[in-house]
């Protein structure tokens, strides 16, 4: 279960930020949008928005006009065919539960190479759910055309103004009260009107759709496979089974139910650590329909990533980055604390205070998301080591013993803590994954 907000934010901040796009002419409501990308192989696969008409029923109530529409991610190989009916295979990827659809930029692309270097014209689809329509990327997209990380925080923490737009807050409230009728039945039926919008011919569906995704889409992919749309089960060409002619999982199962083992597994942990572990096994339940826990996993730790990420892309080296600009709350000061915590002293009295580690934007970066550093196993990706200083074995939220590690909850690499805090005269870098070891650098 790693790389689920990790893969997301280093695809879509560090990789491939949506910039310069041409909307291209429309067809029955549908639009499609080139996209530049910095990714690697951007010149071997084109990328584009692809978005189609799909309002909601009247009764769901006020919302924003994006969020009557679906879309999508479309990556096809340069020297291919255009129409997507003409491609050898299309696969169609659901996001994890803390995704969206660029974080499958990365392995998109290369699926796509891969195809056509055996001679093969395959498209990947990475589908959107309909809360990604409330996201604000203008700040990040700003930012990454001024060069300056001051453009994305003096928008959505200062109020102000780009291109005409000003940051509107984290949704919640009866603004977002329209997200209770989003359930997983309508998730999947936004998924078979979509194929059924942009590949009419069902034979051509069963023949060459491709259906899964990545953690959580896993298991949205196994309830899609046994849905049926109609209500009638006399008839089957309706059925979800028959919109895919095979599956695949990345980092995932094919499976309709809930990831297992459950939360009742874990040892007795902090709420801080234990609450996200319950939502991401579907046992928390609020009266908001946005999830949005006290610490780690809310709206405002979120965006707080992708501006990390941000930071990390703009100047990787440089030390003065997002965690100086971070607001001073108490959800800020107990996520940092959750995640970069070296022992439970520490997590419970801010002593040594986490904003004051000197490390590098790219650093702050792999410290938060890293397997050796992240404590939550679906939230990690293995992306390299911290160096430069004494680091120490990390004790939070549990000691990496055997056990623990063969549980799940906590990945399956050793954790390691900074040493060293608030002496500017230290200062923690990054190694990736491919430095490790290599004798330019080493952690200590």
């Amino acid at each position: 279960m790693r790389a689920m907000m990790g893969a997301a934010m280093a695809a879509a901040v560090m990789g491939s930020v949506l910039t310069a796009s041409v909307v291209s002419a429309e067809t029955s409501g549908r639009t499609e949008m080139p996209y530049d990308s910095s990714a690697p192989l951007a010149g071997e696969v084109l990328g584009s928005v692809v978005s189609i008409p799909a309002p909601l029923p009247a009764e769901a109530g006020p919302r924003p006009a994006a969020c009557d529409r679906l879309s999508y991610l479309r990556w096809r190989s340069a020297d291919g065919p255009e129409s997507s009916a003409d491609a050898d295979r299309i696969l169609v990827a659901q996001p994890g539960i803390f995704e969206g659809a660029g974080a499958f930029e990365s392995v998109a692309r290369n699926t796509v190479v891969a195809a056509a270097a055996r001679g093969a014209h395959v498209e990947f689809w990475a589908l959107d759910r309909r809360s990604n329509c409330l996201e604000d990327h203008t700040g990040t997209r700003a930012a990454l055309r001024t060069g300056s990380l001051d453009t994305a925080t003096d928008y959505y923490f200062r109020g102000a103004e780009v291109d005409g737009r000003r940051f509107a807050g984290h949704a919640s409230g009866a603004d977002v009260a329209w997200l209770s009728h989003v359930g997983i039945e309508q998730t999947l039926r936004d998924q078979y009107d979509l194929l059924r919008h942009e590949l009419s011919d069902p034979e051509l569906r069963k023949r060459k759709v491709l259906c899964g995704g990545h953690s959580l889409g896993g298991f949205i992919t196994g309830y899609f496979a046994e849905w049926d749309f109609d209500g009638d089960p006399a008839t089957t060409g309706d059925a979800g089974y028959n919109q895919c002619g095979g599956y695949f999982a990345l980092d995932t199962v094919i499976e309709a139910g809930a990831p297992s083992p459950g939360p009742s597994a874990l040892p007795d942990l902090p709420e801080a650590v234990s609450a996200p572990v319950d939502a991401f096994f579907g046992s928390i339940s609020t009266a908001s329909p946005v999830l949005a826990l006290p610490t780690v996993i809310n709206p405002e730790t979120t965006n707080l990533l992708a501006l990390t990420g941000l930071a990390a892309r703009l100047d990787p080296d440089s030390t003065d980055g997002i965690v100086p600009r971070m607001p001073d709350n108490p959800n800020i000061d107990w996520t940092l604390r959750t995640l970069l915590s070296g022992d439970y002293a520490m997590f419970a009295t801010g002593d040594p205070d986490v904003r004051t580690l000197n490390a590098t934007n790219e650093a702050v970066l792999g410290a938060i998301l890293d397997d050796n550093s992240q404590p939550l196993g679906f939230l990690q990706v293995s992306v390299g080591f911290i160096t430069g200083a004494p680091v120490r074995d990390k004790l939070f939220p549990v000691p990496a013993t055997p056990e623990v590690l063969g549980s799940g909850f906590f990945g399956d690499a050793l954790k390691a803590s900074p040493a060293v805090f608030a002496d500017p005269g230290v200062v923690y870098r990054w190694l990736d994954y491919d430095e490790v070891g290599t004798g330019a650098s080493s952690p200590d």
